[in-house]
């Protein structure tokens, strides 16, 4: 009940922003902005719990509750989300420079996914960050399979350092000209491969089916029935270059990590990268595991799931960035009926353990 108050709080605090602004009014316009976004955070004090897969609970980050708690209101393709960027977008235009790790950060103001958290949290994937932070050192190479607009990378690049490297995938032209310009306006360009292509079993040319607006992270390889997702009608086709993981990274000398959330894809990408981690052993990834999309794609979520136990332990990682034992594979059912998705966390146990996970 609080979080809807919030909510409306804040839809309304938009409104007088926006009259405002059309009034000629520009300080009492921007005040009634920062009561808009000071509405949401208010929900982040609420304690909350939630429970995965119907079996572990966990107290989640301030930053996650807010997200989950306005989700109905302010989550990816939500009324509240777009009404807030519509409004940004009158005083700043299709993007904006924020600060993220004290650093300028460009958000693309019609994203409800990842934009719309940077700008309203100043952070994302609280859990996964924390991760990486404790497991990357200077000097390692990382691969960003899915890199979006390049939140995770330049994070990469920062722990790395500049004797490190990071090789970025992307297929998706408007958000890789974001990943561009925070690259190399964050001063990492010199440690930072970007690859203009999706990663998958075989390298060619293959549909990218994209949203204009709304969540601009939930890109895809594949199309579904509009009668089961009723954003498969709304998405545009464009054709996009296909590579092998393994070919990409093929003259590397060294790689460590591997991040890859590619919305389903994740099957067909580690069907191409079988050399590298036999080649790599020690190598730690941390993977969406998404049934529902992995099924949508054409894989068998048992068979990634084995794919990834292959030779490898694997966790699941919670909202904090800690460890957990994975569930058995009724979680896999579970998953599947709610569409939801956990992070996984694949490697050789030693080196997780030594990362302080």
């Amino acid at each position: 009940m609080v979080s809807r108050l919030c909510a409306v709080a804040a839809l309304l605090a938009i409104a007088a922003a926006i009259a405002l602004h059309i009034a000629g009014d520009g300080p009492a316009a921007e005040t009634a902005g920062i009561v808009a976004f000071a509405a949401l955070f208010a929900a982040a004090v609420i304690p909350t719990r939630e429970t995965i897969a119907g079996q572990r609970a966990e107290r989640l980050p301030p930053s996650t509750v807010l997200r989950r708690l306005l989700r109905p209101l302010f989550g990816p393709e939500a009324p509240g989300a777009r009404a807030i960027l519509a409004s940004m977008r009158i005083f700043y235009g299709k993007t904006k420079s924020i600060a993220v790790r004290g650093l300028p950060f460009s958000i693309d103001l019609e994203d409800t996914g990842v934009g719309f958290e940077l700008l309203c949290t100043g952070g994302f994937e609280p859990g996964e960050t924390a991760f990486f932070k404790r497991l990357l050192q200077p000097g390692q190479r990382v691969a960003d399979v899915g890199a979006n607009i390049g939140y995770f990378t330049t994070l990469f690049a920062e722990l790395v350092g500049p004797h490190g490297k990071v090789i970025a995938f992307e297929p998706d032209p408007r958000t890789l000209a974001l990943l561009q310009k925070n690259v190399a306006e964050r001063g990492v360009g010199d440690r930072v491969q970007i690859v203009h292509a999706a990663v998958g079993s075989a390298p060619g040319i293959a549909p990218l089916f994209v949203l204009d607006s709304g969540n601009r992270g939930d890109q895809r390889m594949y199309l579904t029935d509009p009668g089961e997702d009723r954003k498969a009608a709304a998405r545009s086709r464009v054709d996009v270059r296909v590579v092998r993981f393994d070919d990409a990274i093929a003259d590397w000398p060294q790689l460590d990590a591997i991040k890859m959330d590619i919305q389903g894809f994740e099957g067909h990408a580690l069907a191409g990268m079988h050399a590298s981690r036999a080649r790599w052993p020690h190598v730690v990834m941390l993977v969406e595991y998404w049934p529902w999309g992995l099924r949508a794609a054409g894989s068998d979520p048992l068979e990634v799931l084995a794919e990834l136990r292959r030779d490898a332990a694997v966790f699941e990682l919670d909202a904090r960035g800690a460890l957990l034992p994975l569930d058995d594979d009724s979680m896999v059912d579970e998953l599947q009926r709610s569409r939801r998705h956990i992070n996984v966390v694949v490697g050789p146990p030693d080196r997780i353990r030594a990362s302080g996970t």
